[in-house]
């Protein structure tokens, strides 16, 4: 069963959503504070963090900061706070997705399942791989690997250091290598989503991609067309 981490104070609303989780078979562990997530995250391994920023001592932003220290896993962002700035911040600190308050159990549940599709963490989305076939599970591009089969990414034999979200987005680039890809694909392959009006979300993240691969390739180049989307040029 799928392991899901909820870090929410409002005890109330904790228990609603697990509760709905669970319902839809989620194995779902819960807990009200950001010092008692970090232990969590750092003794169990999940599939994916639901976290609030406004938590008790350690906001929800050093949360995932510790997090991205050593693990990719997976994170929607649930909270109160919505302007355009409170969402840059999280995506920049690597949160793969953010949900305001109030939202709908709905939503929730359904950028859930598209966030672990992504991710590959749901039986009917994972890519079995015959390791008899092991080089049909890479895609070179120029000095850079994908490992398909772990969705790994390789800068000469090294490995990159990547969100699940920055894989997938930087992958759907790659494969569609000197071809502008539209903002709205990627919204919709990527996140899981349509793109609505004013939605930074993919920029955010192309400029944190963007600023990954020029510290370590000069070969690879990855354009913002205005108006269009972005181009994976080498």
């Amino acid at each position: 069963m799928t392991k899901l981490l909820l870090v929410e104070d409002d005890k109330e609303l904790a228990e609603l959503v697990s509760e709905y989780l669970r319902i839809n078979q989620f194995d779902v562990t819960c807990c009200t504070d950001g010092r008692r997530a970090i232990h969590l995250l750092t003794q169990q391994n999940f599939d994916l963090v639901l976290l609030d920023i406004m938590l008790p001592g350690i906001d929800g932003l050093e949360v995932l900061r510790s997090l991205r220290k050593h693990a990719a896993t997976p994170v929607i962002i649930i909270s109160a706070r919505g302007g355009d700035l409170d969402k840059i911040v999280g995506l920049e600190l690597g949160a793969d997705d953010y949900l305001e308050k109030p939202f709908n159990h709905r939503e929730l549940l359904a950028r859930v399942k598209a966030l672990l599709r992504r991710s590959q963490l749901l039986g009917g989305a994972q890519h079995k791989v015959d390791t008899q076939h092991d080089e049909l599970a890479h895609l070179v591009v120029a000095d850079l690997s994908f490992n398909l089969a772990s969705r790994t990414l390789l800068h000469q034999d090294m490995p990159v250091s990547l969100t699940g979200m920055e894989y997938a987005l930087l992958l759907k680039l790659a494969q569609n290598q000197g071809e502008v890809v539209s903002k709205e694909q990627l919204s919709i392959e990527c996140l899981g989503r349509r793109l609505t009006p004013f939605d930074r979300s993919i920029d955010t993240h192309m400029s944190k991609i963007r600023k990954k691969i020029a510290q370590l390739s000069e070969r690879v180049q990855i354009r913002a067309i205005r108006g269009k989307g972005y181009c994976l040029t080498c």
